[in-house]
């Protein structure tokens, strides 16, 4: 709640500074992200929340081993996830769970598009790994 607050505090005194032809949302984003990441330095700890519980199922009413598996899936997933390198956990997360574009995320991080790509590449082979190692499967 702090860093949200504290993004729209900033970006409203950054207003007069905005470009026009900048996206406002790529904008706003990296506003957040520069005030998280400094927040993470002051803090010096990196700590991560686990996934709901209460995440949506195919099934609206899942049995009891259905109910323990999804479980596990989610703590490999999100043990796999916090294991990844700080830069392609974040590439990773804002192409999937923000729906980014890749020039969004290059402008968005200050980096090329080539290396948000090559990141992006990185970071879903390196889960996919991670969660075939974990659960065991082959892929």
């Amino acid at each position: 709640m702090d860093i949200t607050q504290e993004t729209f505090m900033k970006a409203w005194q950054a207003m007069p500074r905005w470009r026009a032809e900048a996206q406002f949302g790529t904008w706003l984003l990296q506003i957040a992200r520069n005030g998280t990441l400094d927040l993470l330095r002051r803090d010096a700890v990196v700590g991560f929340e686990a996934l709901d519980d209460e995440f949506p199922a195919a099934d609206p009413m899942p049995g009891p081993e259905e109910r323990v598996d999804a479980r596990r899936r989610l703590e490999s997933l999100d043990a796999a996830l916090r294991s990844l390198a700080v830069e392609h956990r974040e590439v990773l997360l804002l192409r999937e769970v923000e729906g980014l574009s890749y020039d969004e995320i290059a402008e968005t991080l200050g980096v090329a598009g080539g290396t948000v790509k090559s990141r992006i590449a990185r970071a879903r082979a390196s889960l996919l790994e991670r969660l075939v190692s974990a659960t065991g499967e082959q892929g």
